[in-house]
């Protein structure tokens, strides 16, 4: 293609219409709960206490304690699946074929981890995350993390499976955050057109020099610029499951649930910790209930009759039933939340290995079904990088040549781990101590390559090391063996 920039396909107002139905569909609408909580902006920060009045009104009770303490138990939820299944420093994307995992390294490194993890985090949080590819300086292409939230998918027909466009928007602060920009990118298979805006007004984007510019552009050895695609939209999203749910959705609930009990408890202590008075046959001054408050808060004492009396009572605060109700919220958190509960996994002295296992089975069992979804996203991810590698190399690599895994790491109790290593020694040196008292049964040459067999060594190997007289050298080498030598 000559050096010919096209019109973008949508216009501006179109842009706007579309950003703005997106932002108000149902799915954002979730995405941005799993969002706030994520961040800390539980539905508790908007509770309000209500009464009726004498004149049975509705009235907010703007004196009452009201204490409002967000519960991070859904970040955990989230970090722990995202951490426990995307690890920094691990190539997951590899080939056995030297040459090719040289070609893929520079793809898949820890950057790549990187955005991955947030990509991953944005599925689990709101039910959808993106990664795209950009071109490198070295014209090769790259990967990162697209805010999900603002990523709109645009299809001519509603019944089309893959996008004709992606709108792309996002907010930059510029001097030092004094000043939001809206930007907005419109992606198709080879141009991306860059919009600006501060006023909720769009227009072509001044700062960028091409615009719009291509995914690829090279020049050729007369001065000719070319330009090239990707031969689809550069934009893969990565489901949290079929129907693009948030992790948040068999959770919340519960969340509340013990955000309100927690600070209900808290409400109680701070209202009713002194209890109240009860004063019968006061006598004051002038009689007044005034004066009878100020000499108790301030005087610490009151005047009564004859026949009167002053009694403090207290209310019994419901803690043990609060605190059962919040100990049993906790428990299904965990649970229909399907993560790691270390609560249970305090006592590591008595904490053994299997109990550790079973205390991962539910996170393991989320991270399955994720994983499915995850690896579809990466397939289409490694036959995009198989197809560049191939026209830049003159290779024919295939994407079966190429494995994705992810590896697992769980906690283990060093004490447990420590035990089970001895038994298992004890139980190697009585089979080998068994086997050395059968050589005169089955000879010595027998002996050593079963002794050989037990420790797990080359018993042809071990035959060179053997004394050269013959009486006795096998046994005398299988001894040694014992003995660690």
């Amino acid at each position: 293609m000559t050096d010919v920039r096209p019109a973008c396909p949508l216009t501006v107002q179109e842009i706007s219409d579309i950003l703005a139905r997106d932002s108000s569909s149902p799915r954002k609408a979730q995405a941005r709960v799993g969002e706030r909580y994520y961040n800390g902006d539980n539905d508790i920060l908007k509770h309000r206490i209500f009464y009726f009045d004498g004149d049975g009104e509705l009235v907010e009770d703007r004196f009452a304690s009201n204490v409002r303490i967000s519960h991070a138990f859904f970040p955990e939820l989230v970090d722990q699946k995202v951490d426990y299944l995307i690890s920094p420093r691990e190539r997951h994307v590899r080939s056995a074929d030297e040459h090719l995992d040289a070609f893929l390294a520079p793809y898949f490194d820890e950057a790549f981890n990187a955005a991955l993890a947030e990509a991953c985090r944005d599925a689990s949080k709101n039910g959808f995350g993106y990664l795209y590819a950009y071109t490198a300086e070295d014209g090769t292409s790259r990967f990162d993390c697209a805010e999900a939230l603002g990523v709109a998918e645009v299809r001519e027909r509603s019944s089309a499976s893959d996008c004709d466009y992606v709108v792309y928007r996002y907010i930059d602060h510029v001097d030092y955050g004094a000043t939001e920009v809206e930007r907005v990118q419109v992606w198709d298979d080879t141009w991306t057109w860059y919009f600006a805006g501060t006023d909720g007004s769009l227009a072509p984007d001044t700062d960028v020099p091409e615009n719009p510019k291509a995914h690829r552009q090279w020049t050729d050895e007369r001065g000719g610029e070319f330009y090239s695609g990707f031969a689809c939209i550069p934009f893969w999203r990565i489901d949290n499951n079929r129907r693009q749910i948030s992790d948040l959705a068999p959770v919340k609930a519960i969340i509340d649930d013990y955000d309100l009990m927690k600070c209900g408890l808290s409400n109680n202590l701070e209202d009713l910790t002194e209890g109240y008075v009860v004063v019968k046959g006061y006598s004051g001054d002038d009689g007044s209930l005034t004066e009878m408050i100020t000499n108790l808060r301030r005087k610490r004492h009151v005047g009564v009759s004859e026949d009167g009396d002053v009694d403090i009572r207290t209310v019994q605060i419901p803690y043990d039933a609060r605190k059962a109700n919040m100990d049993t919220d906790r428990e299904n958190i965990y649970q229909f939340g399907m993560g790691l509960n270390t609560a249970g996994l305090a006592d590591t002295s008595a904490t053994t290995n299997m109990a550790i296992k079973a205390a991962y089975a539910l996170l393991d069992l989320k991270c399955n079904r994720f994983e499915t979804q995850l690896r579809a996203a990466l397939s289409q991810m490694v036959a995009f990088v198989i197809d560049e590698i191939n026209r830049f190399e003159g290779t024919a690599y295939d994407q079966s040549d190429v494995e994705v895994s992810f590896e697992r790491i769980v906690m283990t109790n060093a004490q447990d781990t420590a035990q089970t290593a001895l038994i298992e020694a004890q139980e190697q040196q009585t089979r080998v101590a068994t086997l050395l008292n059968a050589a005169t049964v089955y000879g010595d040459e027998a002996v050593l390559e079963a002794v050989c067999a037990v420790l797990d060594l080359d018993a042809d190997e071990v035959g060179t090391m053997l004394p050269s007289d013959e009486d006795g050298g096998a046994r005398e080498a299988a001894e040694a063996l014992m003995a660690g030598e």
